[in-house]
């Protein structure tokens, strides 16, 4: 039986490489490859990732309020693959495409806020959901009940501000 602390520590772990890999990925990879779509196409591509995502979300967080505990892990599972797949088209754009630069200086502010927030974010709850999930898997239900109202809180921060900074980028830019 697996205890708390090797799933705390299991998570933070897979949590810390996991975002090291892709700070070395996204910014520190010298190498470039072929796009796998047209630029706007693939922001387009994560912004829905990120929607579905947040709407599976609430589903599920629904879904455990009425007690609907296998409705709940169905939902949580589709969150987690539409951010899965977020994250690979995110590694894929900027490992072919690159950054993109917010030029339009009347809304700049309030979009490096949020993007600064965003990244800050997605770094908190990286850890948080393989945490929360790890306890829900587990069936440490007082440990996952613990984590979850502030994993769902920030992963619904992330998915949306996420929606929000593609809409900033193809806008306001």
């Amino acid at each position: 039986m697996i205890s708390n602390k090797k799933i705390l520590i299991s998570s933070l772990a897979i949590g810390i490489v996991a975002e090291t890999f892709l700070i070395f990925l996204i910014y520190l990879n010298p190498y470039k490859i072929t796009p796998i779509m047209e630029q706007s196409d693939q922001m387009w591509v994560n912004c829905l990732c990120n929607l579905f995502s947040s709407l599976s979300l609430f589903i599920a967080f629904y879904k455990i309020k009425k007690k609907d505990i296998k409705g709940h892990k169905r939902y949580i599972g589709i969150a987690l693959f539409f951010s899965s797949l977020f994250l690979v088209n995110y590694i894929l754009y900027h490992m072919s495409i690159g950054h993109t630069i917010f030029t339009n200086t009347e809304f700049r502010s309030l979009y490096l806020i949020i993007l600064a927030s965003h990244l800050i974010t997605s770094v908190i709850s990286l850890p948080m959901i393989f945490m929360t999930v790890a306890f829900g898997f587990f069936e440490r239900l007082r440990e996952h009940k613990k984590l979850a109202f502030t994993t769902f809180i920030l992963w619904q921060y992330v998915s949306i501000t996420g929606v929000l900074i593609v809409i900033f980028l193809k806008f306001l830019n």
